[in-house]
């Protein structure tokens, strides 16, 4: 994607959600809906405004990842302890709810925490929003020797191998109209990729009978 395609698609997705807040707006403004609509038309703006700022956030993050403006800082960090701190914060922040079973020992890796918190949390907000079904999603990690293997398998509607592929490019959205519903702005797996480049590690995604298995590959020369 050259820089004229990336720049049409930020300004195409800010006018879009800005467009239905101001339709929702001039309606109640013109006194077109009244009774318990108001409330729903209001609701729908505070969703939609609530979509622009998780927008603006993420292209603003992953926009410093890109560019290589975050000073990385290596230390270690415990795994399990960090996968639990983003299971908590995003059963704080999200209504819909899934069950994430974290199968983790007691293993410590080499990184920049402000970046892994980041990982994590885009990666179970991935799984929560794309899940087909309230269930479970399960996390695990092991040492493997050279590396770390940091695994989270969810269940999900088929996805085609061209289209896994593209999954960690900034704005690809399999379904853009229910991706949009559920707040997702096209930058999670996009952000998790970044975030695996900037450490030397790598970030994989396939799809196996019904379920997303995403695994983070993380390299243990540098763990202690």
């Amino acid at each position: 994607m050259d820089n004229k395609e990336y720049l049409d698609l930020s300004v195409h997705e800010i006018k879009n959600i800005l467009s239905a807040i101001s339709g929702y707006s001039e309606f109640i403004s013109n006194k077109m809906v009244d009774g318990d609509r108001i409330f729903e038309f209001a609701e729908k703006i505070r969703g939609l405004s609530d979509i622009l700022a998780g927008y603006a956030d993420k292209k603003y993050m992953y926009e410093i990842l890109h560019n290589h403006l975050h000073e990385i800082k290596m230390e270690p960090v415990v795994l399990c302890k960090e996968l639990e701190n983003a299971k908590e914060r995003l059963e704080k922040s999200e209504q819909r709810k899934l069950n994430f079973q974290i199968s983790c020992p007691d293993i410590k890796i080499y990184t920049d925490k402000i970046l892994i918190e980041e990982l994590f949390d885009v990666i179970m907000e991935n799984a929560l929003r794309y899940s087909i079904e309230e269930g479970t999603a399960e996390i695990t990690a092991e040492n493997l020797g050279n590396e770390t293997v940091v695994s989270i398998k969810n269940r999900a509607e088929k996805i085609m191998e061209d289209e896994l592929e593209r999954l960690t490019e900034p704005y690809y959205r399999i379904d853009k109209a229910a991706s949009r519903k559920m707040g997702g702005q096209g930058f999670g797996l996009a952000i998790a990729d970044e975030i695996m480049r900037l450490q030397d590690g790598e970030i994989h995604i396939m799809y196996k009978k019904g379920y997303v298995i995403i695994t983070l590959h993380f390299k243990n020369e540098r763990r202690n």
